[in-house]
This record gives structure tokens, C-alpha cells and sequence, in this order.
């Protein structure tokens, strides 16, 4: 690696926040590297606000060119890129989990998925293909995004109200080790694996451990080997 022209990529969301990314870079100046190497991977406003309080090179972003889903924090859009995340469906109610399998709905309804993980760019599609293979199950479908911070106090409020408007969740192991220590989400496996036949046998080993993480309160849906991603120009 070339100090003077190498670029160090770290996402500062998944190295445990500032304080560790400040550890980051003491160590990379000890081997005479400057805070201006680094661009944080993520493209969220954690990463951007570390790039611009400790004057790094740059930050990642992601745009979305489509006028209609122009970002901001009060107004929920489909959009970013993934990495890995769980689909979480969450409980109608505050009282324990379902005994059994609930019967199929005798009209098509409407499901609403909230993403904080940025992986609607991945399965948005699989998702609205779904739908258009079950009409008979399905109507339509509404995608909305939201920061994972604000995910855990959003569904609580709506549970503590019985006014809840969310059903399927797509999060990172952030919202969803939140979601079990608040008790929000309601358990898929094993009370439910009779719906999701060979699942385990389906995942890379990594994904297997990953969607232990999970403790059957959610489901692994996509994964990559995450990790320090340092780029360099040949």
C-alpha cells in the first residue's frame, strides 16, 4: 500500500462508531498516514458527519437520480445500497406470538415494509415479484425507508397505540438486536419453519451464522463477507 496515493476504506457504522474509527486513525498515522486517505464506506449521515468533523478525503454516497425519491429524515423513500440484512415481521400485538400458522387472507391485502438497511436495491424486485405472481394474496405493496436509529422508538409508539402500520421490516443486525432487547418482533423460526422448508441448507456457512444472530426472530436475506475494503490505484 502507497501512503501518498492509496485510498483506506472503513465503514464507521460497523467498526463500532467514532470512538473506534478515532483508534483507526491514530494507529494509520503512526505508520505516517493521513486522515485524508480515508473515506468511510456507508453513504448515511453517520459516515458523512465523521468525513466532515475529522477532515477525511471524502465520503461515500450513493444517488438516486429518480426525482421522486429525493432523500430526507422525515420522508421515507426507497433507495441506498445494501449489505447484509434481515427480514423481520413484526407483532400485530404486544402479547406473545402466535400459537399457530394464521390462515391465509380471504381478500388481497397490503403489505408495508419499512428498509433501514438499504437493501431495497437488492430485493425491492424479488419483492414486487411476489406480488405479481399471488395477486390473490397480495394488492400492493408500500416500500418506505427510515434511519435505523429511529426504528425501534417509531414501532414501539405504534404498538403502544395498537395502531400499527408496519409489517415486514428490512434491517441490519442494528435495528434488529434493538428490536429483540425491546421484544418488538414477532418470532419466525421454529414457530414458523414449516413455511420456509430447507432454509438452513440454502445459505453460504457465513450467512448461516449470521441468520443464527437472528435467533429466529428474523431472516437472512442478503449477504456479503463485510470487513475493511481497502482500494489502491494500480
Amino acid at each position: 500500500m502507497r501512503s501518498d496515493r492509496d485510498w483506506l476504506q472503513f465503514d464507521c457504522a460497523l467498526s463500532y462508531g467514532l470512538v473506534e474509527y478515532l483508534r483507526t486513525l491514530k494507529m494509520l498515522n503512526d505508520y505516517c498516514w493521513s486522515a485524508r486517505r480515508c473515506i468511510p464506506h456507508g453513504g448515511h449521515q453517520m459516515s458523512l458527519n465523521i468525513a466532515a468533523g475529522l477532515g477525511l478525503g471524502g465520503n461515500e454516497s450513493y444517488p438516486d437520480h429518480r426525482a421522486e425519491n429525493d432523500i430526507t429524515r422525515r420522508r421515507f423513500i426507497v433507495g441506498l445500497s445494501a449489505s447484509a440484512a434481515a427480514a423481520t415481521v413484526l407483532r400485530r400485538t404486544l402479547t406473545s406470538a402466535r400459537a399457530g400458522t394464521p390462515p391465509l387472507p380471504n381478500a388481497p391485502v397490503t403489505l408495508n415494509v419499512i428498509d433501514v438497511a438499504g437493501n431495497l436495491r437488492l430485493t425491492q424486485t424479488s419483492i414486487e415479484s411476489y406480488r405479481k405472481g399471488n395477486p390473490k394474496l397480495v394488492d400492493k405493496i408500500r416500500f418506505t425507508q427510515a434511519p435505523a436509529p429511529e426504528l425501534p422508538s417509531k414501532i414501539k409508539a405504534q404498538q403502544d397505540a395498537g395502531r400499527l402500520d408496519i409489517d415486514l421490516v428490512l434491517t441490519g443486525l442494528d435495528g434488529l438486536a434493538a428490536g429483540i432487547e425491546q421484544d418488538l418482533w414477532l418470532r419466525l423460526m421454529p414457530d414458523y419453519q414449516d413455511k420456509f422448508p430447507g432454509l438452513e441448507t440454502n445459505y453460504l456457512p457465513a450467512a448461516r451464522k449470521m441468520d443464527e444472530l437472528a435467533k429466529g426472530f428474523a431472516i437472512t436475506v442478503t449477504f456479503y463477507p463485510s470487513g475493511p475494503l481497502l482500494e489502491y490505484a494500480p
